[in-house]
């Protein structure tokens, strides 16, 4: 019982960190282009030609809402 218990609060822990974070929102934005990977790869990069410094997590987070925007 007691490892079921580490296992779930280092899937949380893991889920909290930066990768985790730039994982969730990759696959979100690969949700919304219903899987279509060259489709992310190009709004990511589309991104970071706007903003060349910004870290991944960012240029995802800028993609998901430029596309939620763009699409009301």
């Amino acid at each position: 019982m007691l490892t079921f218990f580490l296992v779930q609060y280092l899937i949380q822990e893991y889920s909290n960190t930066g990768s985790g974070r730039e994982r969730r929102l990759y696959e979100k934005l690969l949700q919304k282009s219903r899987g279509d990977r060259q489709l992310v790869e190009r709004l990511i990069e589309y991104e970071r030609r706007r903003s060349p410094n910004s870290s991944r997590t960012d240029l995802l987070q800028t993609a998901i809402y430029r596309w939620e925007r763009d699409r009301r």
